[in-house]
């Protein structure tokens, strides 16, 4: 593929409870409002606000109520404060910016937040694994142009429309070792023997943005693939293959698989568990893609 196939190949497819902070005010004093005690007691780093501002913004009063949060600890510390201060002299630490303080206090969610999270958690749907067979989902994902400019891409009417062979294969995320090393440069390297093979395009999709996916492609040199963005992770959702890293600090991502679509239709597809890569490599779509175009042609 040329260094612009992907993008242009892409352009002919369209075409067709809260927790418990102190308030640190300008003069670098600490408001705790009595909330060892359990009372009242609101954070917001700024002049006080009316209690409908501060819903608005989130925040949440910390009152009496059924559950009593455990002891936290919590640290402070500003710009003007020296790193080598006397543990020993507490009082001249806090007024140079760096103190820390025990809170104990009960956290209470109003209605207007229990009703707004119950709301979501009653209409939160979710979908089988997809498989062989299927149809693929219709959802929007997000890709620069080889001008730079951002498009989407319908994945059932536009990406996988009928008459189309497509290449799609997720990453959990950008930049991530195994993604940057192993999966991606595989498609990179057999880019021109799958699209003799038969296929019209290959997406990389990853539940990133699309600037994110954009810089990453670049810095690997992926102008052959389609960096794809399913920044809200609607197409993961409804593919069922969520990966939850939440323990990672990564959020909820894609399962690493690989897929080959024909006419809409999912015509094989390897799903990876966990972290492993020894299933959705480029090699063995590839082998998958010849053994397609030679069963059609002969």
């Amino acid at each position: 593929m040329s260094a612009s196939c992907a993008s242009a190949s892409a352009a002919a497819l369209v075409g067709g409870g809260a927790s418990a902070t102190l308030s640190y005010n300008r003069n670098n004093n600490i408001d705790s409002r009595r909330a060892s005690t359990g009372s009242s007691a609101s954070f917001t780093g700024r002049r006080s606000e009316g209690a409908t501002a501060r819903r608005r913004r989130g925040i949440v009063n910390v009152v009496r109520g059924e559950k009593r949060l455990p002891t936290a600890k919590l640290f402070f510390s500003s710009s003007r404060a020296s790193a080598n201060n006397n543990n020993n002299n507490n009082n001249n630490n806090n007024r140079r910016g760096n103190f820390a303080c025990d809170v104990k206090a009960v956290v209470h969610p109003n209605n207007e937040q229990e009703q707004s999270t119950n709301k979501y958690n009653s209409t939160t749907k979710y979908y089988p694994l997809i498989k062989k067979g299927d149809a693929i989902p219709n959802s929007s994902l997000q890709y620069f142009d080889h001008e730079g400019n951002l498009q989407s891409i319908e994945t059932a009417t536009q990406l996988c429309a009928k008459g189309k062979t497509i290449v799609i294969f997720a990453v959990p995320g950008a930049f991530l070792p195994t993604c940057t090393n192993k999966h991606l440069p595989g498609f990179i390297d057999l880019a021109a023997e799958m699209k003799s093979a038969g296929c019209d395009l290959i997406a990389c999709v990853s539940v990133n943005d699309a600037f994110v996916m954009d810089a990453w492609g670049k810095a690997v040199g992926a102008a052959p693939v389609l960096m794809c963005g399913d920044g809200s992770g609607d197409f993961t959702r409804k593919l069922g293959c969520e990966l939850d890293l939440m323990d990672k600090g990564l959020g909820i991502r894609s399962r690493r698989y690989a897929m080959i679509i024909k006419d809409g239709i999912v015509e094989y597809i390897e799903m990876e568990r966990g972290g492993a890569f020894t299933r959705s490599r480029a090699e063995d779509v590839l082998q998958v893609l010849e053994k397609i175009n030679k069963f059609e042609s002969g």
